[in-house]
């Protein structure tokens, strides 16, 4: 306080995990969030002024993967462990985006990993859906991302299609199936709950698989500017982030949507 202090950080590693008592019972912090290795408290000073220290973080990111073969088949997990277990329901590769990551690394770590499938390039975004009330109380973030396979970069099956290797300690087994035999399963599966978003999310699969919707598309990538001093256009490229995306049909035309 006597150096105008407003808000307080501590960040104390396992090591000193002994000290928290000491933290939060003498020392008037409150916990702020916790990771592998060490848990962060904080503490607001001034008693007559509202708390202006950011909170913690409130959403979880994940991801579903729409991957299509060359003879239009939706590449479906089952699971063996997750909310969906015991009940036959097929669904596309999901999964949680690491810290660090981008949705659409994410995406293709997830199918890679679950299915074997490699090879595959991010498309495009077709849906994102907010929830709430997840582990933990947080809420949710949902890409509903599309996938482009190389097939020529790919082991093949008998039949010609990608081979398929299931990660079994998470899955009942993985498949290609047409889009209408997906779609199907996913109005059974949830016709007492959130069918309006599962409605939602096939019409955008089944659509994309028809060449009629073309999602989110990357317009433009800038580099990220630098704390210290703007980007100037001739300004060697650092990291990139997207700067611009818009919904598109798939011949290119800007969806009326959009506009």
């Amino acid at each position: 306080k006597l150096e105008k202090c407003r808000g307080v950080w501590l960040k104390l590693p396992t090591s000193h995990a002994h000290l928290v008592g000491v933290a939060t019972q003498r020392g008037g912090f409150e916990f702020h969030h916790a990771e592998p290795g060490y848990v962060m408290l904080n503490r607001w000073l001034p008693e007559d002024e509202p708390n202006l220290m950011p909170p913690g973080a409130s959403h979880q990111v994940g991801i579903g993967a729409v991957v299509l073969n060359s003879r239009g088949e939706l590449l479906v997990v089952q699971e063996r462990h997750g909310p969906l277990r015991g009940m036959g329901v097929w669904k596309v590769p999901t999964g949680l985006i690491h810290v660090g990551e981008n949705v659409s690394d994410g995406a293709v770590r997830e199918v890679e990993e679950e299915t074997g499938v490699s090879g595959c390039t991010f498309d495009r975004v077709l849906a994102v859906r907010q929830a709430h009330g997840f582990l933990f109380g947080k809420s949710d973030l949902f890409f509903l991302v599309a996938l482009r396979v190389n097939e020529s970069e790919c082991k093949l099956d008998s039949d010609g299609r990608p081979l398929l290797t299931p990660q079994l300690e998470e899955l009942e087994g993985c498949r290609w199936i047409d889009v209408s035999e997906y779609a199907a399963g996913q109005e059974k599966a949830f016709a007492d709950r959130y069918q309006r978003v599962h409605e939602s999310l096939n019409r955008a699969i089944s659509t994309y698989q028809q060449g009629e919707y073309g999602g989110l598309v990357v317009d433009n990538l800038m580099p990220l500017p630098s704390s210290s001093s703007s980007v100037k256009a001739d300004d060697p490229p650092r990291r990139l982030q997207l700067l611009l995306t818009s919904a598109r049909n798939l011949n290119g035309k800007e969806d009326e949507r959009s506009k």
